[in-house]
């Protein structure tokens, strides 16, 4: 049985995707803060979890992952855009977690600003990571961040359009492409 997280599950729309995916036969996790009641979610049904807390509660958020197949963010905070970021920083976090936990080194393809690679620096310290990008702002300022703040990060130019045969990633290694 798949199982879905919904992010805000019990607000506007959630409320009426919820029993929709428990009736396809999805368990449901339902991650919402409950400002205005669960009274509209099924009740009794087996297949729904509800975990009432806050987006921005970072962690209590990333437990909720655990175990999820697919996640659907519908959590909103009017007029707050700090969920948009949090809820980024969760998930990059719980990606870096299930796909990058094992590997010696990590390779950014369109690594822009170095900001996943900072992320990622800081989750796992002792992963060898190399930022490539064809602008070559963006690998110098890699390797700004990494010589001012003592990172593992290295920066490489990398032409998407013309590509260097000869670059051999590492064994162990994992790709990254997020903005790219």
């Amino acid at each position: 049985m798949k199982k879905v997280l919904i992010t805000g599950g019990a607000g506007y729309v959630g409320h009426l995707l919820t029993p929709q995916l428990l009736d396809a036969g999805y368990a449901v996790t339902v991650y919402d803060t409950m400002w205005y009641g669960r009274d509209k979610l099924p009740k009794d049904n087996p297949n729904l979890t509800l975990i009432e807390g806050d987006i921005r509660d970072t962690a209590k958020l990333a437990t909720a992952f655990e175990g999820i197949d697919t996640v659907l963010h519908l959590a909103c905070i009017s007029n707050d855009p700090s969920f948009e970021l949090d809820f980024y920083q969760v998930c990059r976090a719980f990606l870096f977690d299930r796909y990058f936990s094992s590997v010696k080194s990590a390779y950014e393809f369109g690594c822009g600003s170095g900001f996943n690679l900072v992320a990622m620096s800081q989750q796992f310290p002792s992963i060898n990571l190399y930022g490539l990008d064809w602008s070559r702002s963006s690998y110098e300022m890699v390797g700004m961040l990494a010589g001012s703040h003592g990172l593992r990060i290295k920066g490489l130019p990398f032409d998407f359009f013309n590509p260097d045969q000869s670059l051999d990633l590492d064994p162990d290694s994992g790709v990254l492409t997020m903005c790219a």
